[in-house]
């Protein structure tokens, strides 16, 4: 049997999370990795080496340069920092041919940059970015009990749960619970302070993010300096209270569902079998991301350019 070929591009934390998912895969893979830093290539042959199945299933060799990748690439995941994704895909679409691609988010800093990304991946490839709370069974029952009838307002709140990188996450959660689209963000709300994230040369925002959707379903996203455990509330037909921390959402009326946020090691799998098996996958399409990312990044840019620590041409964020 002819093995898949998946190149993984970016093997830090993320992407080495990645490959302990893929260990799992049930059929023979051919593996590649690609990162320039020799670090991250050792910390994702350690991880790998860390999961004890399939040991001689799947081939996989270690990259820090596209050069030694030969084949036509049945799924390239692009696991790294959002400042060098657009290279990323770049390079790899100049070398390759890729019929399939999972992005991770944040997708760019700049609008004209997730353009970009779309004209270099192409009509001829399938793309999806790895928003994953769609593909969580517990997220996914949720789903099934709201009414859909009925206006919406969402809100989650809590500290130190990095607004300006993973908004994107619950504004793409919001839009698939609702069967709505993003259209606006109000960062009037937020504060006149950006933070310096644990990530050297990225930042951070607290304050209010308020959005609206395109069948008047409206949100707000909080990150606070207090010590306040993140929480999820919906307001439908029917109130909602969801905490992920704990896998318990309760509706008002005393309906309770119990599941969990799944670990990247633990989606992996299904994921790529979904899309190496059937070529499709319950992810957003790239086309359906870049429409989100295009709102988020114009209003989080624009408030940065205002309050920031230096005008510029790009959005400092991952």
């Amino acid at each position: 049997m002819d093995k898949s070929i998946v190149l993984v591009c970016g093997s830090g934390e993320l992407g080495s999370r990645y490959l302990q998912g893929i260990k799992h895969h049930e059929l023979p893979l051919r593996i590649f990795v690609y990162d320039p830093s020799k670090n991250s290539l050792d910390l994702s042959k350690t991880r790998w080496d860390e999961v004890k199945c399939n040991e001689n299933l799947h081939s996989i060799s270690f990259h820090k340069s596209l050069e030694g990748i030969k084949g036509i690439i049945n799924l390239c995941i692009v696991s790294t920092t959002a400042n060098v994704r657009l290279k990323v895909v770049n390079d790899v679409s100049k070398l390759l041919k890729v019929e399939n691609w999972i992005l991770e988010k944040v997708l760019a800093q700049r609008v004209d940059d997730l353009d970009s990304i779309l004209v270099s991946i192409g009509a001829n490839s399938k793309a999806w970015v790895n928003t994953s709370r769609r593909i969580m069974p517990w997220h996914q029952a949720i789903k099934d009990e709201l009414d859909h009838k009925s206006n919406f307002h969402f809100s989650v709140s809590g500290s130190h749960w990095g607004l300006a990188c993973n908004a994107i996450h619950f504004l793409d959660l919001f839009c698939w619970w609702s069967k709505q689209s993003l259209e606006n963000i109000d960062t009037g709300d937020l504060s006149n302070n950006w933070i310096e994230s644990k990530r050297k040369n990225f930042w951070e925002i607290e304050g209010t993010l308020k959005a609206k959707f395109s069948g008047n379903a409206t949100a707000s996203l909080t990150a606070t300096k207090n010590d306040m455990p993140v929480r999820i509330k919906i307001v439908n037909k029917k109130e909602w209270e969801i905490n992920e921390s704990d896998g318990l959402a309760m509706r008002s009326d005393g309906l309770t569902i119990r599941g969990a946020i799944d670990y990247q090691s633990t989606l992996t799998p299904l994921l790529i079998k979904s899309i190496l098996t059937n070529g499709c996958c319950n992810l957003p399409s790239l086309e359906e991301s870049v429409s989100m990312h295009k709102v988020l990044i114009k209003n989080l840019h624009a408030h940065w350019n205002e309050y920031g620590n230096a005008n510029i041409a790009y959005l400092p964020i991952t």
